[in-house]
């Protein structure tokens, strides 16, 4: 059976000529969008997006590869929670978590809190060992804002009382102590290219060994898997001197999420997961933060 068309379009909707009437319309800013009704964005496998001339589409930033991949992708919970976002610059991490969630990209369960006890009570819940890290300041490990392996609760609850003295925390945010290899995903917005989408590894090794693959968003997985291979260090990933390798095609599926999200918000101009903790079976991003500018 052929995929219908997702259409997009500057002009007004009555002026916009359509194959029938079941479509969904969607509108932000200049551009409309139309969803075949017939279908879910989150079980449909791929909807491709044609450049109808007809319909005098047109896009301001062309996509690097002529599909957009949106398994998984709920395109109109991204736009409604980009427009919730009160204003510009680094949003709060439960936006963050909602547009991970919305672009299928998975992400270890956290819980943000000003209150001792609700963080206590939700490290117990996920047991120990668990990561504390401030809430405010966007250099968290630079203020002494992150605390990896907390095994106990009076650990936890001295460094909660510690690090609210940190000038700018609102808040703490704790997460279960995962394992994995570190690896990093992450973008920013140029003026003349759109969204450069980037990757690597993780943790400290992307400012230290400065090994970075990028691509033009949106990204295709022959075009995500490229990037990966590019990489000085893919033989990490890969696996190396009895060290097991990372779950490639997880890597590949989430730098092509990250790359979908940012054509859907293109409010977004800076973002960065790092790191997300690989292993053979998963990958799951740990730490993200997202830059907005609707202005």
């Amino acid at each position: 059976m052929s995929v219908p068309p997702l259409f997009f379009s500057h002009l007004p909707q009555e002026s916009v000529m359509l194959p029938d009437e079941n479509y969904l319309y969607y509108t932000h800013r200049d551009y409309h969008l139309y969803i075949p009704i017939e279908y879910h964005l989150t079980t449909l496998s791929t909807l491709r997006i044609h450049h109808n001339q007809g319909c005098h589409t047109c896009l301001s930033n062309p996509p690097a590869t002529n599909e957009i991949e949106l398994f998984g992708v709920d395109v109109p919970r991204i736009r409604r929670i980009i427009d919730s976002i009160p204003e510009d610059g680094y949003i709060q991490p439960h936006y963050v978590q909602a547009l991970l969630h919305a672009a299928g990209i998975p992400i270890v369960e956290e819980f943000v809190s000003s209150n001792k006890d609700e963080v206590l009570a939700f490290a117990r819940r996920t047991d120990f060992p668990v990561v504390a890290k401030v809430v405010g300041p966007v250099h968290k490990s630079d203020v002494g804002g992150v605390v990896l392996n907390i095994k106990g609760e009076q650990h936890l609850a001295f460094e909660f009382e510690r690090m609210m003295q940190i000038p700018e925390v609102t808040g703490i945010l704790v997460q279960p102590m995962l394992a994995g290899t570190e690896l990093f995903v992450g973008a920013k917005y140029e003026a003349k290219f759109g969204h450069v989408v980037l990757c690597g590894l993780g943790g400290i090794f992307v400012e230290v060994l400065k090994d970075v693959s990028s691509g033009l968003a949106p990204l295709s997985y022959e075009e995500a898997y490229s990037m990966i291979h590019s990489l000085r260090a893919y033989k990490i990933i890969k696996g190396t001197r009895g060290q097991k390798g990372v779950n490639e095609d997880k890597f590949a599926e989430i730098i092509v999420r990250l790359s979908t999200l940012l054509r859907f918000a293109t409010e977004i101009k800076e973002m960065d997961i790092n790191p997300l903790l690989a292993t053979e079976k998963h990958v799951i991003a740990v730490d993200a933060r997202i830059r907005i500018e609707k202005k």
